[in-house]
């Protein structure tokens, strides 16, 4: 296998249970990424009922949801799902970051959150800082954090 680092190999909500199911909890934490685990088709509140003990670490990430069906139904590579945005600032897609928080906050999360955005930066009017602020201001907002 070669490892291209744009792309995720344990992604899908089948995926990660099928792993869970086959590797002791104790031996194996969760990384939930908001965004990729919608991308791969699941929802992310859901992600956190079923597996909120194991996660421990997470990635608030959010996503756009008519072009990740532009994406699926052209077939499109990770790579080309970013060059088009699928992913966007917190707040701007369709995750349920309030009930994700408050799910993770019942489960006893104390671990790392790390908010991301996937995204093209050789796109002209792309500024990352710009925009993480904006996440960041998100998160105040919205939900106290």
């Amino acid at each position: 296998m070669v490892w291209n680092w744009l792309t995720t190999f344990i992604e899908t909500p089948g995926e990660i249970e099928r792993l869970c199911d086959n590797v002791d909890a104790d031996l194996l934490g969760l990384c939930l990424d908001t965004g990729h685990y919608q991308y791969g088709g699941g929802n992310p509140v859901d992600a956190v009922r079923k597996y909120g003990s194991r996660i421990r670490h997470l990635h608030l990430k959010d996503i756009r949801p008519a072009v990740l069906d532009s994406v699926r139904r052209d077939g499109v590579d990770f790579l080309e799902a970013v060059r088009r945005d699928v992913f966007c600032e917190l707040g701007e897609g369709t995750v349920d970051f309030p009930r994700v928080i408050s799910e993770l906050t019942a489960a006893g999360f104390d671990g790392w959150a790390i908010v991301e955005q996937d995204t093209d930066t050789t796109k002209t009017g792309v500024n990352p800082l710009e925009s993480a602020t904006r996440s960041r201001q998100y998160l105040r907002e919205k939900i106290g954090l």
